[in-house]
């Protein structure tokens, strides 16, 4: 935290914070100092859904906007999604084009395509998508079972 309170002592740029934080409590930290201008948690380093959702509320009690990190593959993808679709702070979900127009569409079903700059979330059970089954047929890939 120290070195981020540093950095923004001496940038005029506003601070978009932090991918790499985990919980909402190194969070809490960080906002409390008054350093980040954005919050961006990351799904899979911060401890899931839930725990993004609380770091969102936390950062609307200090009306920061979230802008989420999404670089992470396709569960992170449609997870940022639908966390994205109930934040009353959102500012932008960070995402990459070439991951879900290409790389996303080999691995996963259910992917709803990007309409005039906006994603929608898959309908269907838990997340809405489902790995392909080719994927675990690929080669190099083992399957071990575990307790049979």
């Amino acid at each position: 935290m120290k070195a981020y309170a540093t950095l923004a002592d001496n940038v005029l740029q506003p601070l978009c914070i932090s991918e790499r934080l985990m919980t909402r409590y190194q969070f809490r930290e960080l906002i409390e100092l008054g350093i980040p201008q954005f919050i961006m948690p990351d799904i899979c380093w911060c401890g899931g859904i839930t725990e993004a959702r609380k770091i969102a509320v936390l950062a609307d009690t200090y009306y920061l906007p979230i802008a989420p990190h999404n670089c992470g593959g396709p569960v992170l993808h449609v997870a940022s999604i639908h966390l994205t679709t109930h934040l009353t702070n959102l500012f932008i979900l960070e995402s990459v084009r070439r991951h879900y127009l290409v790389h996303y569409d080999n691995l996963v079903t259910g992917l709803v395509p990007v309409e005039e700059g906006h994603l929608t979330p898959p309908e269907g059970p838990g997340l809405g998508i489902e790995l392909k089954p080719q994927v675990l047929d690929a080669p190099g890939i083992e399957i071990e079972t575990i307790g049979k």
